[in-house]
């Protein structure tokens, strides 16, 4: 439970927040009169959307929110609240969120009451419209510009009663970017949602489509973020599979071959794979190459090596770790399914039940190769992180 707040000492009494209120400035915001008996007003004329806070002091210092959150703030209990005229609204101490009100450009007064912390706000109720609404964000290669509302490409639509903004087919670098939906151009960010910004995570740099909708009636934002394909950063280097027997690697100890380019997989590892290849009893022997030259550097210092036990045809699958350097090698029979983990040529629902059962120990047979699926050339281990993969390739097919 959230308790009330009690006020400082001989306290005044502020608003800070947007327009009228100083422009969130935590040391500067407009000072209430003191009516007597403890309450405090200020009259100010609103049009449009307004946010604010209130406070019983400031900060000494235009950005010092630490101290105005711990020490003074007084806002909803909730996060961002969107509140009616005329009705008293009980205040918490929160060190985030705001009130919003929507005003029709006339006089608005504000009432706070120290005696029970609550506030009200008297004046016309009020329900804004917008000509346009924008997105603006921190990302260039997305947006075109940076953080500029008035950029008209970016402008939504009105889909179903939702507004929306969609970029296809662009391709983002991993990290994330920021955004704001912006009403009517307004450089000031007077009516603009969240009131903190959001947050869009790019894992992988990859070519993406990028969707942001915006509820007008909840006055809520999304973003979907969905990765069609991975592509490999030009600004890093090509690494090569150079090695032996030629039956594997079409030509022996050869860094310029670029039919042995590794190329990422979904988990950002580089990787290089041959299907079906006859292979005889003896050893595979290779290293990985940087930019096809053997004056650059090759992983890992001694040749990787690998004993192929008999005569057959099999899938190789050759993992590397940009990051460690690390060196991996996995190889199957050719026909083998991943997943398969009670060897019934099938991967379904029998096959998770088999592999929770390995997981806890039970005395089961099962093949440990295709138990190890939770990325394509395994990673050395039989786990819980298995069982989501091969649960998720029941479910929907795909690795």
């Amino acid at each position: 439970m959230i308790a009330l707040v009690g006020l400082n000492a001989n306290a005044a009494m502020y608003i800070v927040g947007s327009g009228p209120f100083n422009n969130w400035n935590p040391a500067n915001g407009v000072e209430m009169q003191d009516i007597g008996g403890g309450i405090y007003s200020y009259q100010v004329v609103i049009n449009g959307a307004v946010t604010f806070v209130f406070g019983d002091g400031l900060s000494d210092a235009s950005g010092d929110w630490d101290t105005f959150n711990s020490e003074y703030r007084h806002g909803p209990a909730e996060g961002d609240m969107n509140i009616n005229v005329n009705e008293w609204i009980l205040a918490y101490n929160y060190g985030y969120g705001a009130y919003k009100l929507v005003g029709d450009g006339t006089v608005y007064t504000f009432f706070y009451d120290t005696n029970n912390d609550s506030f009200r706000v008297d004046g016309n109720e009020a329900h804004i419209t917008y000509e346009t609404l924008t997105v603006a964000g921190s990302n260039t290669a997305l947006f075109g510009t940076e953080w500029d509302p008035t950029n008209t490409a970016n402008d939504m639509t009105l889909v179903d009663g939702l507004y929306t903004w969609e970029k296809n087919d662009i391709i983002l670098n991993a990290g994330g970017f920021e955004f704001k939906v912006v009403a009517d151009h307004d450089p000031t960010y007077a009516a603009a949602w969240p009131l903190s910004n959001y947050y869009q995570a790019i894992d992988n740099r990859g070519r993406y489509n990028i969707k942001i909708t915006f509820d007008p009636e909840e006055e809520t934002v999304d973003c979907d973020a969905d990765l069609i394909e991975l592509v490999p950063d030009t600004a890093h280097h090509t690494y090569t599979v150079a090695g032996a027997p030629a039956a594997l690697f079409g030509t022996e100890w050869d860094p310029t071959n670029t039919n042995n380019d590794m190329y990422p997989n979904i988990n950002g590892i580089l990787t290089w794979k041959k299907e079906n290849v006859a292979l005889t009893a003896g050893t595979i022997s290779f290293k990985v190459v940087e930019d096809h030259s053997w004056n650059n550097p090759a992983y890992p210092s001694s040749n990787c090596e690998y004993t192929i036990e008999e005569d057959g045809n099999y899938v190789v699958t050759i993992n590397f770790n940009e990051a460690t350097k690390e060196v991996s090698i996995w190889t199957y029979p050719y026909g083998y399914k991943r997943g398969d983990v009670n060897m019934d040529r099938d991967v379904d629902i029998n096959d998770v039940t088999r592999l929770i059962d390995v997981i806890l120990g039970k005395d089961v047979e099962y093949d440990a190769t295709a138990a190890d699926c939770n990325i394509e050339g395994g990673d050395g281990s039989t786990d819980i992180n298995d069982v989501t993969a091969l649960i998720a390739h029941v479910l929907t097919g795909n690795w």
